[in-house]
């Protein structure tokens, strides 16, 4: 960043000292302003580009102001701010019509019609839900028949808590790509409000034609069931798809921790089993099957596939730090300090989504100490303690039982 600054600076001193190289300059900070837009720095993008502008205010280089306008206006798009948005590509508009460049003009005038129709998704991202919902309300108004905007809002009602409201919106969705998942939201929606009977009733009467939609819709229901524990009928419904499509991992998996969940170990393992002959290098299918091999006590099996999982692992795979985890429960890996230092190469973006509530038999079989340490990890994991805490607290219990 420093030397980007200084880099700025030398070309300050070069707009000084050379007429000539004015619109090269411009040039230079408009490119600068898109390069810091793509990487989320909207001051520095906005600066660049004021910069760019006004430089090429001094020459009168018309097309090159009504680029970088353009530029600006979606950027100012892309954090919010639709007000300015407009004014800036309405500038662009008008300089292009000075111009005499046509396409141009339409290019811009395009791009902002399509902006005025997300605006209100543009609103909803940036959490100002109350204007947010005034636009789609507006959009709806114009035209009752905009599926997208029944979508939309069915969003910004449900995030508001509005949850009637919500199921209302997403029900007037009539065909599009988002049909389906439309009916999805209304069936989760009910579920929320512990209405999962009715929640199924209306899956049932979704009208759908093709098989891909029919297949999606059905193991919604089964995933659906699933989270709320009804563990036989989600089975049931696996069973009925993998009897159409006997070789779709993803039914594989899930019947597989249906019947963990069920207590159905062997069971399981002989799925996973089937699925890893099917595709070895899955690193979902490796990493459940060490797992469900850890809670079996079967060491071996678990350690072949945690070799083979790692293989497959980066610090952007959650399961570079659940893995050692399981080889440290298992007794693969003798030291805590191994597993932390795995966590410690997480990137900052990795979400660990884990049901750990599997591992308590494999955890329960540990001693007091090694159960609280494994409290530890989960805590972390699960995203009540950070990693300093999660240091201090794993040296903490070890050094008392050391003491002990």
């Amino acid at each position: 960043m420093n030397l980007l600054i200084e880099f700025f600076e030398e070309l300050k001193k070069e707009e000084e000292t050379d007429e000539l190289c004015k619109q090269g300059m411009a040039q230079t900070y408009h490119n600068f302003g898109t390069f810091y837009s793509l990487n989320n720095n909207f001051l520095l993008a906005e600066k660049m580009y004021l910069r760019s502008i006004e430089i090429n205010q001094e020459i009168s280089n018309k097309a090159g102001m009504a680029e970088t306008y353009s530029n600006l206006g979606s950027t100012y798009a892309n954090y919010g701010n639709l007000q300015l948005a407009e004014t800036m590509l309405e500038k662009s508009m008008g300089l292009w019509k000075e111009i005499g460049n046509i396409d141009a003009k339409r290019k811009v005038e395009e791009h902002w019609n399509n902006l005025k129709e997300d605006k209100g998704v543009i609103l909803y991202e940036h959490g100002k839900l109350n204007e947010a919902l005034e636009v789609i309300k507006q959009q709806l108004k114009d035209n009752p028949s905009n599926n997208y905007a029944w979508y939309n809002l069915g969003v910004v009602l449900q995030d508001k808590g509005d949850i009637n409201d919500a199921i209302s919106a997403f029900k007037k969705v009539e065909g599009q790509e988002i049909f389906l998942s439309a009916k999805i939201k209304v069936a989760m929606l009910f579920a929320k409000k512990g209405e999962l009977d009715n929640a199924i009733e209306y899956l049932h009467t979704v009208p759908l034609e093709n098989d891909e939609d029919k297949f999606n819709l059905k193991l919604f229901e089964a995933q659906l069931l699933t989270e709320y524990e009804h563990h036989a009928k989600a089975s049931l419904i696996y069973d009925q798809l993998l009897r159409q499509y006997p070789n779709n991992i993803d039914l594989l998996n899930m019947k597989a921790n249906i019947l963990w969940n069920e207590g159905k170990l062997s069971e399981a393992e002989r799925i996973f089993y089937t699925a890893l002959s099917l595709q070895p290098e899955n690193l979902i299918l490796l990493t459940g099957d060490a797992e469900l091999a850890l809670i079996q006590g079967d060491t071996s099996r678990c350690k072949d596939r945690i070799v083979s999982a790692l293989l497959k692992t980066t610090p952007k795979h959650q399961e570079s730090a659940i893995l050692p985890f399981i080889a440290w429960l298992a007794g693969i890996e003798k030291r805590w300090e191994e597993v932390l230092n795995k966590i410690s190469l997480l990137e900052s973006d990795v979400v660990i989504a884990w049901n750990f509530s599997t591992m308590t038999p494999a955890i329960e079989r540990h001693d007091k100490t090694t159960q609280q340490m494994a409290q530890h990890f989960i805590d972390f994991f699960t995203r009540k303690i950070n990693l300093l805490e999660l240091k201090s607290k794993l040296e903490n219990t070890d050094s008392k039982e050391s003491l002990e």
